[in-house]
């Protein structure tokens, strides 16, 4: 899932830095068959990409699950982080997986 993080103001192009809630890491998405919502597939959350900085220039890291715990990676330290702090201002893709 990418979060729109950009913003088109009057021809300029910004960053959107506001907060991003990470809730849950599971996800049930409604699914229709024949125009009737007939069952929920569930998605687990895996991964988030994140980015600090500006439009023009800033640093990339990710927080990631493995197994049952979460990890950040920032080039070449991996620490163990908290599901909590994939609420923040720098995410913009989660990645999923379908159970």
């Amino acid at each position: 899932m990418q979060l729109n993080r950009y913003v088109n103001v009057g021809g300029n192009v910004f960053k959107d830095n506001r907060k991003v809630n990470c809730t849950s890491e599971v996800l049930h998405v409604p699914v229709k068959i024949d125009d009737e919502l007939s069952v929920s597939r569930k998605f687990t959350l895996k991964a988030s990409i994140n980015h600090s900085g500006t439009i023009n220039a800033g640093h990339y890291w990710t927080y990631i699950k493995s197994n049952d715990t979460w990890l950040k990676c920032n080039d070449t330290l991996v620490t163990k982080a908290r599901f909590k702090e994939l609420s923040n201002n720098t995410s913009y893709i989660f990645v999923y997986s379908s159970d």
